[in-house]
């Protein structure tokens, strides 16, 4: 996905990246972000299994968690999700929705 347009803003933005999907096996995505300016960053993120979303959010910074945090400076990004591991056979990368946070 892709965003554009956002005000310019010195000192940045956080973008956080919500996933949390079914699944009966543990699930490991690769999240990227991009944008003019901004370095690529990548994180992996493993949805446990048989664990849905219960209120508690858990970032996963190359581990277990339902959300990644990436900081940027640029006004606008894309976002790419890449399924990884998947113990069962079916590896998914599900993006359940982002927020944008100035600083």
């Amino acid at each position: 996905m892709t965003v554009s347009g956002l005000p310019a803003n010195s000192a940045g933005y956080d973008v956080y990246v919500y996933a949390d999907g079914y699944n009966p096996a543990p699930r490991t995505g690769a999240y990227q972000i991009s944008g003019t300016g901004d370095h690529d960053d990548q994180v992996n993120l493993t949805d446990v299994a048989n664990t849905d979303f219960s209120g508690t959010f858990t970032q996963a910074n190359n581990s277990n968690g339902n959300y990644v945090k990436f900081p940027i400076t640029a006004a606008g990004f894309t976002i790419t999700a890449t399924p990884g591991a998947a113990t069962d056979g079916f590896p998914r990368a599900p993006v359940n929705g982002i927020q944008v946070v100035p600083h």
